[in-house]
């Protein structure tokens, strides 16, 4: 089964090896790469609202309808989806030594569970 990330994303996570210190272009461009075409376009209303890797993984529906004036229910959705993703990644990542190889280990355990997201 193909990974559902791009190249793009994958440069994101490795650019900084802690998610909580992405600054809002990284968080853009994870976005660019989550291969979700209802999510594309929000990658950039995220960096215009300045939104950080730690604001990210606290990300709740509320936030998306309220603050981020995303008012589909489904985009909710697959936004918070990626975001567990992205959550069990940084968790994953910071029980490691949060080395290159293990940080890519992660990535790929983050993968397989936005794959079982996606087939609930």
């Amino acid at each position: 089964t193909a990974l559902p990330i791009s190249g793009s994303a994958a440069a994101a996570l490795a650019s900084v090896r802690r998610i909580e210190e992405w600054n809002p272009h990284q968080v853009r461009t994870w976005m660019e790469g989550l291969d979700e075409v209802s999510i594309l376009p929000y990658a950039n209303h995220f960096e215009e609202c300045s939104v950080s890797g730690s604001q990210l993984l606290a990300m709740t529906h509320q936030q998306l309808e309220n603050e981020l004036h995303i008012t589909k229910v489904g985009h909710q959705e697959e936004i918070l989806h990626a975001i567990d993703g992205l959550r069990l990644l940084a968790k994953e990542s910071s029980d490691t030594t949060n080395d290159g190889g293990n940080l890519f280990k992660n990535l790929r355990s983050c993968c397989s569970h936005m794959i079982r997201l996606g087939e609930e």
